[in-house]
């Protein structure tokens, strides 16, 4: 809940780098995209979460650590196969369209 997230490049005169112009606005959209990445505004861990910048927040750096452990532990007893095409998925997910999506998912059942 105390942890801040910026992005900040614009107070420094630079461009967006990391792909911060293709992944944010496809997360939150392009109006709290263009807020963030226009303005450089640092906000809060309880606003990232409200505007869809994060899918959760923790009391603390150890209910940080809890969580990813946790998380961790969920995906190392599921198929590592699955788990490794699911993540192929998403990651193309972001460049191509539902009909090919449906394509790589019939091809992996």
């Amino acid at each position: 809940h105390n942890a801040k997230i910026g992005f900040t490049f614009v107070n420094l005169g630079l461009h967006p780098g990391m792909g911060c112009t293709h992944y944010l606005p496809k997360i939150a959209g392009i109006e709290t995209a263009s807020r963030l990445l226009f303005s450089g505004e640092i906000i809060h861990g309880d606003e990232a979460l409200r505007l869809g910048v994060v899918g959760e927040v923790t009391d603390d750096y150890d209910g940080c650590i809890e969580l990813a452990m946790k998380r961790a532990k969920l995906i190392s007893h599921a198929g590592p196969i699955s788990v490794q095409s699911n993540l192929i998925s998403l990651r193309r997910s972001v460049d191509e369209g539902l009909e090919r999506a449906l394509q790589r998912e019939a091809s992996a059942q």
